[in-house]
């Protein structure tokens, strides 16, 4: 009796130990849907720094006196590509952090994206104190047993002159950039089949479109150029990729032609000036 009763206390301490131990800050890998599981632990990155418009931001400096700058992500895609990115590169010193950290006590990242992630509006509060940024920051806030949920990120101001373009890049309109984000979106994920994959090629293709440079435009041009070439390439692949992505009525291949035609018209405009 006295075996049974120690194996019982033996599987209940194993029990209660289990999920101690796996408590974790950051996941490996991040989950698609990671965004919107932390505004629903508390966060509120979602609601007050993705898609704002330049005049949201704007009212909110001159709303909140006691804040220098207000930002938005471009997009929640964007968001959730910067923010995990680079969360990835600091999440084992994340994860020692909120192993000994209080509950309430927070930790602050800050990163340095490869493309524009966003928007940042500065005082004095006006529609031409805006710019992009390709800066963000995040505050994460442990719960005291090793978990934690992000309750806060967003874009931070670039340093004076980083957000001009060189002369090596363009600014893309919106059309444009959605074509070029379905293209360089497909291009680079191999023509993957799961909806996972492709959200995150599309995803990191939309990431890239504030600046996008010559070199850039020629390798997607080589990249199409070589696929529309290939006699053995299934066109009803960028069909499926293209009409659950941009609901496009075009054939596939007249579809993919015609994007590859519009960046050669970018390119040669580009190298002109």
């Amino acid at each position: 009796m006295k075996h049974f009763i120690r194996l019982k206390l033996s599987i209940l301490m194993l029990a209660l130990l289990v999920p101690l131990a796996q408590a974790q800050c950051l996941p490996n890998p991040f989950p698609l849907g990671w965004l919107t599981a932390q505004e629903l632990a508390g966060g509120h990155t979602i609601a007050r720094h993705v898609g704002k418009t330049d005049a949201q931001l704007v009212n909110r400096l001159i709303n909140s006196p006691n804040i220098q700058n207000a930002s938005t992500y471009t997009d929640q895609q964007t968001a959730e590509l910067a923010i995990t990115a680079g969360l990835t590169g600091v999440r084992v010193a994340v994860n020692n952090w909120a192993n000994n950290a209080l509950h309430g006590q927070r930790r602050v990242d800050n990163f340095v994206a490869t493309a524009i992630v966003g928007r940042v509006a500065f005082r004095p509060a006006s529609l031409q104190n805006i710019v992009n940024s390709d800066r963000l920051r995040t505050v994460i806030e442990a719960d005291g047993h090793g978990g934690c949920f992000l309750l806060t990120s967003f874009p931070t101001m670039p340093p004076a002159g980083s957000s001009a373009l060189s002369e090596h890049e363009v600014m893309m309109g919106n059309d444009a950039a959605q074509k070029y984000a379905a293209l360089a979106g497909y291009l680079a994920g191999q023509f993957a089949d799961s909806d996972l994959a492709g959200v995150s090629d599309d995803v990191a293709a939309k990431s890239n479109l504030t600046h996008v440079s010559a070199e850039a435009h020629r390798l997607v041009l080589a990249q199409g150029a070589d696929f529309l070439a290939d006699p053995k390439h299934d066109p009803r692949l960028i069909e499926d990729w293209a009409n659950r992505r941009f609901g496009t009525p075009d054939g596939a291949t007249r579809w993919l032609a015609y994007v590859l035609e519009e960046l050669s018209v970018a390119l040669d405009s580009m190298s002109a000036e």
